[in-house]
């Protein structure tokens, strides 16, 4: 059995932490088995991962912030003897993992997923962790890691630039449970009537509520469409640190008997049966799940030009520029005209996108890794 540390799974089941969890899920655990690392306080969903044999080791602080800290927990969990550990990031902010790892003897992979900087406050911030990222950049060469994975191109040209050859890098696709997602008239009937959103044009977001996920922008063209829409409606799934303001916003507009916030939802596949067009105005994204399981769902899908090329996978789907306003409205007022909803779950499949029927392949790379280094 190969022994495999995921470094880290955050306390929502978002971004990468929703990838691992989507593949754990799936695999053979005679073959691969997990164990993982969160600097969350909590995971409401760690109780799966326990009582299925896997260990959940929390460390109480970033190296960023506290490294004396941090090697010392990190050393404990390395100690546990893992034949690789799965770094999944969105931007450098530091080599000590892939370092502490390597003089464990313990193979490195790290995976990209990202293509900016994700978890910036503000411009501020996010202006100090890009200088970080391209210091370190600069940095590297190809031996930090044995191997390198990532979710898409653009993430790879974010995140390693030239540093890494080419044919280093496995391109891992994101993926998901498409029966999950596929298309029910029956679901989407009940949703609506449970959320009284029977006789309404519903304009959905999935995401955290985070700068990075740009709701604002939403919101505001919302209030636009509304105008002409009189039985529009914006439904909003997810939570975070902006939600208040975010809800003040839509006090501030006139609109919050028209603006739906359900907070954060494990059955987010019945949310997306309730909407009628998907709208990710991200600022950027890696390769966005949400995006790929609303797209599996027959939904229209709007997306900003923060989402790589790679992530539109049924025809239809389109990028639009953000500094584009008029055209977002236009494009979303032309979807209220869109009549018939189709299950697409069978192309997402047919194209590689789910996870049952890649999860061979991906525990067949994990199986070779450790193959090739016992050659080594």
């Amino acid at each position: 059995m190969v022994r495999i540390l995921q470094f880290a799974i955050a306390a929502s089941k978002g971004g990468y932490t929703q990838y691992i969890t989507n593949i754990w899920r799936c695999m053979d655990k005679s073959k691969v088995h997990f164990d993982f690392v969160t600097f969350s306080k909590t995971i409401d969903f760690a109780e799966e991962f326990i009582n299925n044999g896997c260990q959940v080791y929390r460390i109480s602080a970033y190296p960023e912030e506290n490294m004396e800290t941090f090697i010392a927990e990190f050393r404990n969990v390395l100690n546990q003897k893992y034949d690789a550990i799965e770094i999944h990031t969105s931007f450098w902010k530091s080599t000590i993992v892939e370092v502490m790892a390597k003089e464990k003897g313990i193979k490195v992979i790290i995976h990209a997923h990202s293509t900016g900087i994700s978890k910036a406050k503000n411009a501020d911030e996010e202006a100090e962790l890009f200088k970080r990222h391209i210091e370190i950049k600069r940095k590297i060469n190809a031996s930090l890691a044995d191997y390198y994975f990532s979710c898409s191109q653009s993430a790879s040209d974010w995140l390693y630039g030239d540093a890494v050859p080419k044919e280093k890098i496995k391109f891992i696709k994101n993926t998901i449970d498409t029966k999950r997602f596929a298309f029910s008239p029956k679901s989407r009937e009940r949703i609506r009537e449970r959320l009284k959103l029977q006789d309404k044009f519903v304009i959905g977001h999935i995401g955290r509520l985070e700068r990075v996920k740009n709701q604002q922008f939403l919101i505001e063209i919302f209030a636009e469409i509304h105008k002409e829409i009189s039985h529009a409606a914006l439904l909003i799934v997810g939570d975070g640190s902006l939600r208040e303001n975010l809800e003040k916003i839509v006090k501030e507009l006139g609109i919050m008997d028209l603006v739906t916030f359900v907070g954060k939802k494990e059955d987010t596949e019945s949310y997306y049966q309730a909407m009628d067009v998907f709208v990710l105005p991200s600022l950027l994204e890696g390769f966005p799940l949400v995006l790929l399981e609303a797209q599996c769902s027959g939904l229209e899908c709007l997306c900003s030009e923060g989402i790589p090329q790679e992530a539109l996978i049924i025809e239809g789907t389109e990028r639009i520029p953000l500094s584009n306003r008029e055209e977002w409205i236009q494009k979303i007022k032309k979807a209220s005209f869109q009549k018939k909803r189709e299950d697409r779950s069978k192309i997402i499949m047919m194209k590689g996108f789910d996870t049952n029927q890649q999860i061979k392949e991906i525990e067949k790379i994990y199986q070779d890794i450790n193959k090739n280094y016992d050659k080594v």
